[in-house]
């Protein structure tokens, strides 16, 4: 059993010194206070290497989680390191996500984790999977229907996440946690087997080895041969996508036509969005859209969200849809989302070029400052030039095929409550220009190419 310990410790030290060391960083402990975190907490002391804890309460299982946090907030204080805690509403972003409730939880933490890693000094964040969870975590992926990469299961360095115990068997970290006389909190729903995980681990592995007694040596040789087909694959998947994959700063977009009969666009359509938080599943729901309907159909995941419209895919990252407003306080050069607007004040004496496309005129006798510009709200309304009458702005779209991006980004001027332009499109008849009219505002649009 001693052997066992000291494999233990020269397995994790030698995948944190596979990853590099940084005098000025730490490596940030993924701590649910459960066994497995808790003797890498202990092998990281030991190794005295400088760290931060991240420990995550879900709110699934209500008391017993506060106790959880309680615990890897005292264990840290005890041994002065630092600890950050997040709660999340987990069913909320579930129905939110439409994902399930255990796929829910496992992207909120890694976007945690990423947060803190862009805001902190961290090297790398640490997760204590090991050997048996990655035999778990292949056949659940295998049932998923997730691909080969699925079946190849965790990599030991994926990105900025470290897992420095996957080669260590699950008996092995319960011995060392026993042999040191760590304490550790246990979560009794680990061993009901109505979850997916644990029927797999209490149920099915156990009846496998009854068939093959290697069962586990025999499935982590093959995770290996199929992690390097993986490889191979995505390689080619890289190739290919950028060949169709229109970037522009703020979207990505894909012809319809060009993935619809690739026999292979499932994998590809993976390939693409896994990597910005969309699941298999909404894949697949993209998969039937794309072959069963010319509707506009909306996904979103954490970071992005990818719209398909009857002609494209349009992928966007959250961040580049707005609620901002931008204050006007005079005539000057403004920049909204992708858009350069500049305002002057004209006299009506001047011969004005209603044609030119690049322009709009506004009766500036009518304006006092400060004036604003934004995006659609529900409810906006506007009388669109030649016309007396009010209009909803949102059927102002319809009837003239915005698309959902237009509609969110399209900028609109306005004046307190009262709309006073769609900019680059048309202008309120109120706001026109008329003979009587002395001064106009002249408004230069323009989209970044």
């Amino acid at each position: 059993m001693q052997e066992h310990f000291n494999n233990t410790n020269i397995l994790f030290e030698s995948a944190l010194e596979l990853y590099g060391n940084s005098s000025d960083k730490k490596f940030l402990l993924a701590c649910s206070g459960g066994i497995d975190s808790m003797v890498l907490f202990d092998l990281l002391l030991k190794s005295k290497r400088p760290f931060f804890v991240a420990h995550v309460n879900f709110k699934l299982r209500g008391e017993a989680s506060d106790r959880d946090e309680v615990f890897v907030e005292e264990i840290c204080r005890a041994n002065q390191i630092t600890c950050f805690t997040k709660c999340f509403d987990t069913k909320a972003e579930s129905s939110r996500l439409g994902l399930s409730v255990q796929m829910t939880a496992r992207v909120l933490r890694y976007q945690w984790f990423n947060e803190l890693y862009a805001e902190y000094p961290i090297q790398a964040v640490l997760t204590a999977h090991h050997a048996d969870d990655q035999i778990e975590t292949a056949l659940i992926n295998m049932i998923r229907g997730t691909g080969i990469d699925g079946l190849a299961g965790m990599q030991p360095f994926n990105g900025i996440i470290l897992r420095p115990l996957l080669q260590i068997d699950r008996s092995i970290i319960k011995s060392y946690a026993e042999k040191h006389q760590l304490a550790w909190r246990e979560d009794v729903s680990n061993q009901e087997t109505l979850y997916q995980r644990n029927a797999i681990r209490h149920l099915i592995i156990p009846e496998l080895t009854k068939l093959n007694p290697s069962f586990n040596k025999v499935m982590l040789r093959n995770m290996q041969i199929w992690s390097e087909q993986s490889q191979l694959l995505n390689t080619y998947s890289d190739n290919w996508l950028k060949k169709i994959v229109v970037k522009t700063p703020e979207m990505q977009s894909l012809s319809i036509n060009r993935i619809k009969t690739h026999k292979q666009k499932l994998t590809l359509l993976y390939h693409w969005l896994n990597r910005y938080q969309f699941q298999f599943e909404q894949v697949e729901q993209l998969i039937q859209a794309i072959d069963t309907t010319h509707e506009t159909k909306l996904f979103n995941s954490l970071t992005h969200r990818l719209i398909k419209t009857n002609r494209d895919l349009i992928l966007q990252s959250i961040k580049n849809t707005t609620d901002d407003i931008i204050i006007l306080k005079g005539s000057g050069s403004y920049r909204f989302i992708h858009y350069k607007i500049v305002l002057d004040t004209i006299d009506n004496s001047i011969e004005i070029n209603f044609n030119n496309v690049h322009y709009q005129y506004i009766n500036a006798d009518m304006l006092h400052y400060p004036l604003h510009i934004r995006t659609f709200k529900k409810g906006d309304y506007f009388y669109p030039y030649g016309l007396n009458k009010k209009k909803k702005l949102s059927d102002y779209y319809n009837d003239h095929k915005f698309t959902l991006i237009e509609k969110e980004q399209t900028p609109l001027l306005c004046m307190n409550n009262k709309m006073l332009s769609l900019l680059g499109h048309t202008i309120d008849h109120r706001f026109r220009v008329q003979k009587t009219t002395r001064n106009v505002l002249r408004i230069l649009i323009k989209k970044d190419l």
